[in-house]
């Protein structure tokens, strides 16, 4: 749904090449979905709606960009509609991680079962720092780069960001991880949930927008700290909750080899 970090640019690279081209293969949601990541998500839509096509989308000379915007869309909703069917209660996916066995794909035991669900949660947390908001800021306002964001076109940056935080607070409300822990350990998940709430609501006080927050000092601070309250987060709903219910995490791709 969603090609990032994209550092070498392929999302305009290849979308602008379909536009110059017409190629009509884009207009076509089942042509989509067997390209390139880059080329089938949010990054796409983004462009073609925020970007330079979006000068021209609703004028006769944008019809091609338009068609090819209405493709990416539909392909999402596609895409989107499966995942939460592959969720849904009865789905394979679910069944299988509540059904551990030895000659199960997911999960061997219920503990594995177990590290597989929750380490989504720091996970989640960490692509929302490292990935999103740490390029971007940079040392100094100087030294800021905007477009190290996703959705910078569009100025949905903070938006995107606050509803990732909010999903993994739901995540982590619905699981009832409390039940679980040792009673001395379930500080661990309220001080979690309540550190992200508190990030998500100065996200949603950010009045002018991610770009002018790198810039301006007050804005700045904020967004420090909400890398650190993420942080934080991170660590109690991570390698601290990991090892109060002696659990393991598991191999996380952005770790490196």
């Amino acid at each position: 749904l969603l090609y990032w970090p994209d550092i070498r640019g392929a999302t305009v690279k290849q979308a602008s090449a379909a536009i110059a081209t017409g190629d009509e293969s884009v207009l076509s949601p089942d042509s989509i979905a067997q390209k390139s990541i880059a080329l089938q998500g949010f990054g796409t839509l983004e462009y073609l709606l925020y970007g330079t096509p979006a000068d021209t989308i609703a004028t006769p000379d944008g019809s091609f960009a338009c068609r090819f915007a209405l493709a990416v869309s539909r392909n999402i909703a596609t895409v989107a509609g499966e995942a939460s069917a592959g969720w849904a209660e009865g789905a394979e996916f679910p069944r299988l991680l509540a059904n551990p066995a030895p000659d199960n794909p997911l999960a061997r035991t219920h503990k594995e079962a177990a590290e597989r669900l929750l380490s989504l949660l720091p996970d989640s947390l960490e692509t929302a720092r490292d990935q999103r908001i740490l390029p971007a800021l940079g040392d100094s306002a100087k030294d800021s780069k905007v477009r190290r964001a996703p959705f910078w076109r569009s100025g949905l940056t903070l938006k995107v960001i606050a509803a990732n935080l909010s999903g993994v607070v739901e995540a982590v409300k619905v699981s009832d991880i409390d039940d679980a822990l040792p009673e001395d350990a379930r500080f661990l998940v309220s001080n979690a949930t309540f550190g992200l709430e508190n990030v998500i609501s100065v996200l949603d006080g950010l009045d002018g927008g991610f770009e002018a927050a790198l810039k301006d000092p007050e804005g700045r601070d904020k967004l420090t700290y909400v890398t650190v309250a993420i942080r934080e987060a991170r660590e109690e709903i991570g390698p601290k909750l990991f090892q109060a219910l002696d659990l393991t995490a598991g191999f996380n791709a952005s770790d490196g080899d």
